[in-house]
């Protein structure tokens, strides 16, 4: 089932609407008894709602009955679930886009972040953390927000603007925009962490916002199309690109203006087919920049995408790795991730600078796969810690690794 967005007449003047649609059903308006926002609604990971700005607040329909709950009043923007479907992100304008997060069955709304200008927030795989723009000197950065205390690291702090960001499913490398020195917006990517910042393409074209499939393979996008005569910035095509950097795939050509790529699932008996959702407003017969487009409409393309034997067919990690806590320094609690590649025992602790075990965080047997531990800055009996650098270990029998991070009050 897909929802979207699209226009209604209501007497003089057009509306947008929220409606479902289907694979040989007609589309049925779910919102008929108030407007919507242009911008994407978001189904909860069970699919049992859909999180929608409408004109008089934050609202969830359900799908079924058409039933819509007002969980928030107010001018909001950029509804995105939580992974286990508690709770919802969103923006909400008071003199400034606040980021806020509420609970889906209405029982609380909590405020995370007021201090600046926030949009487009994306939940980590674990639910821990958010990542969103921040407006600051007049540019949009990114920032990784603690969906608990609200505390805040930026991701990026440079000269550009840095928008749209979505994270990998394994909660390795959150993907996003950035205007660079091309003076083009180009699909970047970064840890977590604000490290290993990288660029993922480069082409003299402006990038759409990337979306990473389900399995974490693929990014897609579009791309304004170029020609010798320059840019025309109304006509795209859609790509992906592999996450592990080696190919790059276009799905369409450059014939018509393409907005907002989103993945769907991939086919159980095929793991190399993938679906792709896109809208299309073509030109008409007479072709050329002058022509009036058609409406938009939404197209759905499924298509196979090669998968190279020697990258990683999962989400697995290739070695032991332990990751800089995120936020650090930190004032109330700190995120650790890390990755085991191997089944075994897996410990980790926390130290002070004595050498002194104060924290055991993890002492069980883990499987292959990426992990996340929370301290709260208190030992093992529940005593908070002063302030000051302590060290975290992972401890497995092939390895131990060890980092630094710094506790203020």
């Amino acid at each position: 089932m897909l929802v979207f967005v699209d226009t209604d007449t209501a007497g003089d003047s057009e509306v947008m609407r929220l409606y479902l649609s289907g694979q040989g059903l007609t589309a049925v308006c779910l919102t008929p008894g108030f407007a919507v926002s242009p911008e994407a609604a978001r189904w909860s990971p069970d699919e049992a709602k859909v999180a929608v700005a409408a004109e008089d607040g934050l609202r969830l329909v359900d799908v079924v009955d058409g039933s819509s709950a007002l969980l928030d009043s107010g001018l909001v923007s950029s509804p995105r679930w939580s992974p286990d479907s508690g709770w919802i992100a969103y923006t909400r304008w008071e003199g400034g886009h606040k980021l806020y997060k509420a609970r889906a069955d209405g029982t609380e709304r909590v405020c995370l972040a007021q201090d600046g200008d926030y949009a487009s927030p994306a939940w980590s795989p674990d639910g821990l953390t958010i990542v969103c723009e921040k407006a600051a000197r007049g540019l949009w950065q990114l920032v990784l927000v603690d969906a608990e205390t609200g505390e805040e690291q930026y991701l990026t702090n440079d000269y550009h603007d840095n928008t749209a960001p979505v994270y990998t499913p394994d909660g390795e490398w959150v993907y996003f925009n950035k205007t660079d020195h091309t003076r083009f917006r180009q699909v970047y990517r970064v840890r977590p962490t604000g490290e290993d910042e990288e660029s993922v393409t480069g082409e003299a074209a402006m990038h759409g916002e990337p979306d990473v499939s389900p399995d974490g393979e693929w990014v897609c996008f579009t791309v304004s199309c170029t020609t010798e005569a320059g840019v025309f910035y109304d006509l795209s095509r859609v790509e992906v690109v592999s996450v592990h950097a080696t190919q790059q795939v276009s799905l369409t050509d450059g014939n018509a203006e393409r907005l907002t790529p989103a993945w769907g699932a991939p086919d159980s008996g095929d793991p190399d087919s993938y679906a792709v959702v896109y809208e299309e407003v073509v030109k008409d017969s007479a072709g050329g920049t002058d022509s009036e487009p058609q409406p938009a409409r939404i197209r759905l393309e499924k298509v196979r995408l090669p998968r190279r034997a020697e990258e990683p067919a999962g989400l697995l990690p290739t070695q032991y790795v332990l990751h800089q806590n995120v936020p650090n320094p930190f004032r109330q609690r700190t995120v650790i991730r890390y990755g085991v590649p191997a089944t075994g025992r897996v410990n980790l602790q926390v130290y002070d600078l004595t050498g002194r075990r104060v924290r055991v965080l993890l002492d069980e047997e883990l499987r292959p796969g990426y992990y996340s531990a929370v301290w709260d800055a208190r030992d093992n009996r529940g005593r908070e810690m002063p302030a000051g650098v302590y060290f975290y270990e992972l401890r497995t029998d092939a390895k131990v690794i060890e980092r630094k991070m710094l506790y203020l009050k």
